[in-house]
């Protein structure tokens, strides 16, 4: 009985070993990752992040069409906050071309979710856009990991009504027709796509690297149009209990100024920012005002 005990117990702490040695060693991605950022194991998947300054963790998520790059702007907040910038699933540095079943918010909260266990929870979570709907998972499915949420924008559609099964065909039909775009001419493509979301002449009107931003990460829409995402209830919504900060962009599309004024009817608890001379990317048309708004909160 005693050398079957000694077994195990050896057995157990060789597997621990290993566990934590697996853990702890450096990850390498598949694909060429700049030198300033780090890549951690999450569900298999070697995640990016950049990590500035010193203090507790405040951890942003980007939306579709962009990557941690994207969200540079609010990297002025790491004279308080350790900012953490993260890269999802397939965006940039990964060079995805819209193959595989991988891409979904579902994933991305669940991979988002593994980082922050390891990130000493719970921590204050920031998403933008589509990388709001993300966030917002994460706080509601593991509410033990956030201390405090902000959403900007979060695309949390169905607040406003479910989609219909022709409004879902059509849809994935919009994204066959745009992918098909993309393999014809990614420049078009991302193109059309930049102004479909912030309107005519956004495209003209970004300077170069953000359009470079948008063109690795352009096949994200393809991956967005084609999932189908659980709706969000508004009874779910009002049901968080951390701290929520609702943003929106003063001349953003209207419907984003519906869903956040549904996200506010919803949980009327939340504090609710407009960022002034902005629209849906208020982080980088008014990087200020917006810093400002996130400091404030999380004072």
């Amino acid at each position: 009985m005693k050398s079957i005990m000694s077994f195990v117990r050896t057995s157990f702490l060789a597997l621990s070993t290993l566990l934590i040695a697996s853990c702890s060693a450096p990850v390498r991605a598949p694909w060429n990752v700049p030198e300033n950022v780090n890549v951690m194991n999450v569900n298999g998947y070697p995640m990016a992040y950049v990590d500035e300054g010193r203090g507790p963790l405040l951890v942003i998520v980007h939306g579709t069409l962009a990557d941690y790059r994207t969200m540079a702007p609010l990297s002025a907040l790491s004279d308080a906050f350790t900012v953490r910038r993260v890269s999802l699933r397939h965006f940039f540095p990964e060079k995805w071309d819209g193959s595989g079943a991988t891409f979904s918010a579902r994933q991305h909260a669940l991979d988002l979710a593994a980082m922050l266990e390891r990130a000493g929870p719970p921590v204050d979570l920031m998403g933008w856009s589509s990388g709001g709907l993300v966030a917002y998972e994460v706080a509601r499915t593991r509410p033990e990991l956030v201390r405090r949420l902000i959403l900007v924008e979060a695309v949390t559609g169905s607040l406003l009504g479910r989609e219909t099964e022709a409004a879902i065909a059509a849809r994935k039909k919009r994204t066959s027709d745009f992918a098909a775009t993309l393999r014809a001419d990614v420049a078009r493509g991302a193109a059309a796509a930049v102004d479909a979301i912030n309107g005519a002449g956004a495209w003209e009107r970004m300077p170069p690297e953000n359009r470079q931003i948008v063109s690795d990460n352009v096949w994200s829409v393809v991956g967005a149009g084609m999932d189908d995402p659980r709706p969000v209830e508004c009874a779910e919504f009002g049901a968080l209990k951390m701290p929520v900060l609702l943003i929106q962009g003063e001349r953003t599309a209207p419907r984003f100024k519906e869903i956040v004024a549904a996200q506010a009817r919803c949980l009327p608890t939340a504090r609710l920012v407009t960022i002034p001379n902005a629209g849906h990317p208020s982080h980088r048309e008014n990087p200020t005002a917006m810093n400002e708004a996130v400091r404030q909160f999380l004072k």
